[in-house]
């Protein structure tokens, strides 16, 4: 387990030396896991997207000069986002700009928000069958389960493509 399954955790199952391409991750929030459906992905996605989550890390929007318009409850706001954004082009930009956990397939049955205040951030999500989520997550734990979660299927494809030859 990377991270703390209670509040944010990465769970990577092992490599599978038959199929390396595919590889269990499970992804927990508040001790709901909420890839309980489906927790296989596609690696070179997986990789693609975790990377584009690590990048998007580097420059979060702080919601701090934000929070006249937009409240600063995260479950109010997450509550918010879901059912407004539609019908709201304002709200629209902020949903795009604060999901979180977009990792390929595994990840569709939630919607995922990442809400920072200054220093302070808070991880929600709601899986189609479950409750919302809500955890106060340190910027840089996030951040270190994140790389780790990355650096441990990349390290293992990595491993795969050379045996195989593929590099």
């Amino acid at each position: 387990m990377i991270g703390d399954r209670a509040r944010f955790g990465v769970l990577v199952g092992p490599a599978e030396v038959e199929h390396a391409q595919l590889r269990s991750v499970k992804i927990y929030l508040g001790g709901e896991d909420l890839t309980f459906r489906d927790d296989q992905v596609y690696v070179p996605n997986f990789l693609l997207r975790v990377g584009l989550t690590l990048r998007a890390l580097d420059d979060w929007p702080d919601l701090a000069p934000h929070a006249a318009m937009l409240g600063t409850d995260p479950r109010a706001l997450h509550e918010r986002l879901v059912a407004e954004s539609e019908h709201d082009p304002v709200l629209a930009s902020w949903d795009e700009r604060l999901s979180f956990l977009e990792w390929g397939e595994i990840t569709f049955p939630f919607h995922s928000f990442l809400f920072r205040f200054g220093d302070q951030m808070w991880l929600t999500a709601r899986h189609v069958e479950g409750e919302l989520q809500v955890a106060e997550v340190e910027p840089a734990e996030l951040r270190d389960i994140v790389e780790r979660a990355h650096r441990v299927v990349a390290d293992d494809y990595a491993g795969y493509r050379k045996r195989a030859g593929l590099d």
